[in-house]
This record gives C-alpha cells, structure tokens and sequence, in this order.
C-alpha cells in the first residue's frame, strides 16, 4: 500500500506552517508579508506532493534492485531527452513546461520573503533544481526500486524555472517602482495657508 500525501504528510506540512507563522509574526512582520509566506509554504507543500507522492511501500526482499541497478537509471546526460520528442508534442510539452512552471513561484517567492543577493541566484537555481530529484533519488534507494525517474534535465529545466520566476520578479517589481514613482511624482502638492 502507497503512502498518499493526504492525510498524514498534509497535516504534517501544515502544522509545521501553523508553527512557523507565529514566529514570523513575533519579527513583527506584515499581514501581506504572512500572507506572502502561507502561499509561499503551501506552493512548497504542492511542490513536495508533486515530486514525491505517492510513495511505494518497500519492495519485498526478493524483489528489490541493488544500489547500482537503481544508480544505473539515473539520467545523467544533459540535454538528451531520448524518446521525448518522438511521443507526441503534448507529452513533451507538458514534460519540459511542466518542470519549468514548476520553480517559476520558487524564483518569484523568495525574493519577496527575504533579501536575494544577485550572486546567490544561481546557487538557489541549482539548489531548487537539485533538491526534488535528489529526495527521489534517496526514496528510490530506500524502497528498493525506481518509483521515480532521476535525470539531469529536470533538474536544469527546474533551475530555468527559478531564473524565470526571478526574471519576472525584477519585471513586476520595477513596474510596481515605475508607476509608484510616477504617481507619487505627478501628484499635486498641496499647500496649507
């Protein structure tokens, strides 16, 4: 029987958010801020259920692959997406933009939760990529078998993603200072006499 993202790791991830809620309230934060942050921890629980549920009980001991034959598996060629386009253009449509939509909220949240050095970017990008195949990697291994596909390009196509959301979080945020600055500079001054 597979482990399903709801109920148990739902509530989980839920009451970690009710807990982590408070404190950022106590730094005296904004409403928009926490709620910025609530969207921010429940796209990372979409995130978490997308990539790593539902999860496969452990395979039975005559029936598990070795460590190498799981190793094997992994696609560790960049830009070699194999079959891909020959399946039809939806399947590989939904696969490419499906890993980039992704972590465009990824690159797009955190610069609004907390300060984003540009030089850190990068390493955010590779992080975001990195982290859901690396878990699938590690659950693959501890179940015994490939339940998950591990490859290079998600993890690529991830990263382009938080370079997008990013991308459109410098656009929407100069936009934002563009008209605030020009309302604030057209705007009347009123005297007092």
């Amino acid at each position: 029987m597979s482990l399903e993202f709801f109920p148990y790791p739902l509530l989980i991830g839920l009451s970690i958010l009710g807990i982590l809620m408070p404190i950022r309230w106590r730094k005296k934060r904004s409403w928009l801020d926490l709620f910025c942050f609530s969207l921010f921890g429940l796209y990372l629980l979409a995130v978490i259920n997308l990539t790593l549920f539902p999860m496969p009980p452990s395979m039975a001991a005559d029936a598990r692959q070795s460590v190498s034959d799981i190793l094997s598996r992994v696609h560790l060629i960049p830009l070699d997406f194999g079959e891909l386009f020959d399946m039809p253009p939806s399947y590989a449509i939904h696969e490419l933009g499906g890993n980039i939509l992704l972590t465009v909220p990824l690159g797009f949240g955190i610069p609004l939760l907390t300060r984003l050095k540009t030089r850190q970017l990068p390493w955010l990008a590779l992080a975001a990529g990195l982290s859901p195949e690396l878990a699938q990697l590690i659950l693959c291994l501890l179940v015994g078998g490939n339940y998950r596909s591990v490859d290079i390009n998600d993890i690529l196509l991830n990263a382009i993603g938080v370079l997008l959301g990013y991308g459109l979080f410098l656009v929407v945020a100069w936009l934002y200072a563009l008209v605030f600055c020009h309302f604030y500079q057209t705007k009347p001054l009123q005297t007092h006499t």
